[in-house]
């Protein structure tokens, strides 16, 4: 196992490609502009307010099952199937070697998960 680090690089939404381990780096949110205290000489009220923030789940690899831009399906390491919208938030692939990892990790996770699920099922028939 090598101990070097790897980086993370930004992609522009053309390179997301099927099979990809990914991760979200920003989002944006757009607010209406009214909600900066009705001022508007810091906004013209009728444009959005944009702001950037990196989301909880940063770092978390997901793999790219499907591309149709602007969306990107993906799978992440918990199990979870979602859409990202790539003109709200700026994707990154990671290292396969890193993304492999945590993904045997979490892969473990979902199978007690699973597991747990059948046992219950089972009890309450």
């Amino acid at each position: 196992m090598s101990t070097a680090p790897t980086i993370c690089q930004t992609l522009p939404p053309e390179d997301v490609g099927v099979d990809d381990y990914v991760t979200q780096m920003q989002i944006v949110h757009e607010l209406p502009s009214f909600y900066w205290s009705d001022d508007v000489t810091l906004q013209d009220p009728g444009l959005p307010v944009r702001y950037a923030c990196i989301p909880g789940g940063s770092g978390l690899p997901a793999r790219v099952r499907s591309v149709c831009l602007p969306f990107v399906f993906v799978e992440t390491a918990t199990g979870d199937f979602l859409t990202w919208d790539v003109r709200l938030c700026r994707i990154a692939r990671m290292s396969p070697q890193y993304a492999e990892q945590v993904w045997k990790r979490f892969k473990v996770q979902r199978t007690k998960k699973k597991r747990r699920k059948r046992q219950k099922k089972k009890k309450s028939s």
